[in-house]
């Protein structure tokens, strides 16, 4: 295979994190015999069905997920426990990586959800197609526990800036109070880990995305009875 076509392999491997397709491979001019050749040399590894790495297999949890997206066609969402990983809701991947597909493409070593996502539950994070955050806690709240919810609220507490988070239910009802001591603390405490893994643990409660409020204080009888403190 001429040096162009080798540069080309080499720059489509880079921006997949280490992956190419076998039809990409067509693509570029490869021929089933190169393929397999290059198999046979351990240039090529093969990953899932269709799907190989490039040289060497990548270690990092998130680049092997991609190799999942790959293997599971163009409309795969990387969702479920994996997309919690990536949001940082879970704390530790695990396999096999979840992908949620419009139609059934079960794939050997790949858990496959099937679903029609909205596009506002597709986000872009890190390069990967995945699951929003809400879309995320939702897909995974079944799987969570109580322990889970208090540990999450422990963490917010132990937030720079965090003055007052406190969570009340009722019945099906879940409802937060919170208080910063400035926009910017509450900025930082809005994309912080321990938020995520709140909601994701009240996520079977959930029917939808949080609604949140930020409240202003209307002055009126005893301040020190009519408002949060500071």
């Amino acid at each position: 295979m001429d040096e162009a076509t080798e540069r080309r392999l080499s720059s489509l491997a880079r921006r997949q994190r280490g992956y190419v397709q076998r039809q990409q491979l067509l693509d570029l001019g490869f021929g089933p015999e190169a393929i397999r050749y290059r198999a046979r040399k351990g240039r090529l590894i093969a990953i899932y069905t269709g799907v190989y790495a490039v040289g060497h297999v990548p270690t990092s949890a998130p680049d092997r997920a991609y190799a999942a997206l790959l293997a599971c066609g163009p409309d795969a969402v990387l969702s479920h426990g994996s997309a919690a990983s990536l949001w940082g809701i879970h704390r530790r991947w695990r396999t096999p990586f979840e992908v949620t597909t419009p139609t059934v493409r079960r794939r050997p070593g790949i858990r496959t959800h099937r679903a029609k996502l909205h596009r506002r539950d597709i986000r872009r994070h890190d390069g990967i197609t995945v699951t929003s955050p809400a879309r995320t806690i939702l897909d995974v709240s079944p799987r969570l526990t109580d322990k889970a919810l208090t540990r999450a609220v422990n963490d917010v507490h132990r937030e720079p800036g965090c003055q007052l988070y406190s969570l009340h239910e009722s019945g099906d009802i879940f409802v937060f109070v919170e208080q910063w001591t400035d926009a910017d603390a509450l900025k930082v405490h809005s994309t912080a880990p321990a938020v995520t893994t709140m909601f994701s643990a009240a996520g079977g409660h959930l029917v939808g995305a949080p609604d949140i409020k930020t409240l202003a204080p209307v002055v009126a009888g005893d301040p020190d009875k009519g408002q949060l403190r500071r």
